[in-house]
């Protein structure tokens, strides 16, 4: 009788290896995605295009709860306020008629976003049983681009806003991050505490204000009219095409701003000891058409 060239109980072994492989790499992928892992978040050390990992993750989700509620946005309404205590806010456009509002959270959700309209405003505010680590999704519908205000408010939650079109666009957090970035506008404000504000590929066409205590502002883009305040917080913005009269200023916070090729600006800055900054030294380029006033104690300026 010929022999086996495996016998039964090594191919019972190996059915136990691979089984027992299959299960510990599930629990590893579980455990990565119940943790916030993303490969993504690591797309420049690895060289790859970050669009490659976008995918639906909520499959893996188990332990979140979800509330969704649809609100119709009458004609009459004008600005939508989300008025918050610590929870994240996501904002996004979509292709849709009506105000998509997304609660998520690893606790307990009992109910849906309190709901006030006054005059042509409609305010979505928490309620004493809204998880304080929620992350709030708002999808805002085409129908509501280019003639309404988004006015978000939050103490402690991060803030990320993408893709968007609007009048105007309100800020106001305490120690909570803000990302903002493909937006057109015509009005931004922005006010933050502790908090970082980032502002990427930003096209204003009237004006912007921001104002920081200690945490940074820092932006690339056209911004209209600029007034910018920070106490020890640095700025960096970088202006791309256009160039307004503007007026920044800083205590201890350095100041440092990237200005459009061959866009006529003079530049008054006066300091108590802070130091300048400039490839030419020079505070003054072609026409001279749009003055920026920048008024420092000890911060540092830049100009490049």
């Amino acid at each position: 009788m010929a022999k086996k060239f495996i016998s039964t109980k090594m191919k019972i072994f190996m059915l136990a290896l691979f089984l027992l492989s299959i299960i510990f790499y599930a629990s590893g992928c579980f455990a990565l995605v119940q943790s916030g892992y993303k490969l993504s978040d690591y797309s420049n050390e690895l060289n790859i295009n970050p669009n490659s990992f976008k995918f639906d993750t909520n499959l893996f989700d188990f332990n979140a709860s979800y509330v969704s509620r649809d609100y119709n946005l009458n004609d009459n309404i004008k600005e939508i306020t989300l008025d918050l205590n610590s929870q994240d806010i996501n904002v996004e456009n979509y292709e849709g008629q009506t105000l998509k509002v997304q609660i998520k959270s690893y606790s307990s959700i009992s109910g849906e976003l309190a709901e006030t309209e006054d005059g042509d405003k409609l305010i979505l505010s928490t309620k004493y049983d809204t998880p304080s680590n929620a992350t709030i999704t708002l999808s805002i519908p085409n129908s509501f681009n280019d003639r309404g205000t988004l006015k978000l408010v939050t103490s402690s939650g991060d803030i990320k806003i993408s893709n968007l079109s609007l009048d105007t666009l309100n800020i106001s957090t305490a120690s909570g991050d803000s990302q903002v970035s493909n937006l057109n506008l015509n009005y931004l404000s922005s006010s933050s505490s502790s908090g970082d504000s980032h502002f990427s590929k930003v096209s204003v066409a009237n004006e912007t204000k921001l104002t920081s205590s200690s945490g940074e502002l820092i932006g690339n883009g056209n911004f209209g009219e600029v007034t910018a305040n920070t106490t020890s917080g640095d700025m960096n913005l970088q202006f791309e095409k256009s160039l307004k009269n503007s007026s920044l200023s800083s205590v201890s916070g350095s100041i440092s701003l990237s200005l459009p090729t061959n866009s006529g600006y003079k530049i008054n800055y006066e300091t108590t000891s802070g130091d300048l900054d400039s490839s030419n030294r020079k505070l003054s380029s072609g026409d001279e058409s749009s003055i920026i006033n920048i008024n420092t104690k000890s911060g540092d300026l830049t100009i490049k």
